[in-house]
């Protein structure tokens, strides 16, 4: 990773995958849905409904999918492959009831944003629905160093959409590009929004996923956001 010879004034911090482990906050929440359901919890279950989720997000910032239809279809397909009784209304209903109170924050998050939130504007830019994402930042414990948080759902745009973007740094007061810095663990949306909005990226890979990524600067643990 290249210094930054300039130490910018706003970071847009994506939410999961980056600061939150929403790998272990589906797991729960995938839990409580399926025992309202009925069914017990199993690893396979789990596999199957990360993939079907994952996929379903990737073809959204594709421009594939619109997230209404997004968020029943991925139990539509769930239950068909998994052979379960569901209302695929209904199930997305409890699981994002039961995601809302799931917060599980990456070791060391906290003290980032502490260092951060002391010299810049700490803006978290998320896809996602509206009300799961605002409740589970206001019980996280991190509110106090963030300045905003911006919701694709409240917005009307999704990441990598330029639309976003807009609305993001329209609700940060209009800095000067040039002093944003997005920040998360997306190639697709994360990075390709920034790079096609002129914003300089930071894609957040700590397992090396993504070599050939084309982000600005990569990094391997958040700490580093820290040198900016």
């Amino acid at each position: 990773m290249s210094k930054n010879s300039q130490r910018y004034q706003v970071f847009l911090l994506d939410a999961d995958g980056t600061l939150l482990d929403f790998d272990q906050c589906q797991r729960v929440a995938l839990d409580h849905m399926l025992f309202d359901f009925g069914y017990p919890m199993t690893e396979a279950l789990l596999a199957s409904f990360h993939r079907i989720n994952q996929g379903l997000w990737r073809d959204l910032a594709g421009g594939k999918i619109k997230k209404q239809e997004l968020l029943p279809k991925r139990f539509q397909i769930f239950a068909q492959e998994a052979g379960l009784n569901l209302s695929p209304e209904l199930a997305n209903r409890s699981f994002l009831t039961h995601l809302s109170y799931q917060v599980f924050a990456f070791p060391g998050v906290e003290d980032v944003l502490r260092q951060l939130s002391e010299r810049s504007r700490i803006v978290i830019a998320t896809n996602g629905v509206d009300f799961v994402q605002k409740r589970r930042f206001a019980l996280s414990g991190l509110m106090p160093h963030i300045h905003q948080i911006v919701v694709s759902e409240a917005v009307g745009a999704n990441k990598p959409e330029a639309a976003f973007f807009e609305a993001v740094l329209k609700l940060a007061g209009n800095p000067d590009p040039s002093t944003v810095l997005m920040v998360g663990d997306s190639p697709e949306s994360d990075i390709k929004g920034a790079n096609d909005f002129g914003l300089d990226s930071c894609l957040y890979d700590p397992q090396a996923i993504y070599p050939q990524a084309d982000a600005k600067y990569t990094i391997r643990k958040l700490e580093e956001l820290l040198e900016f």
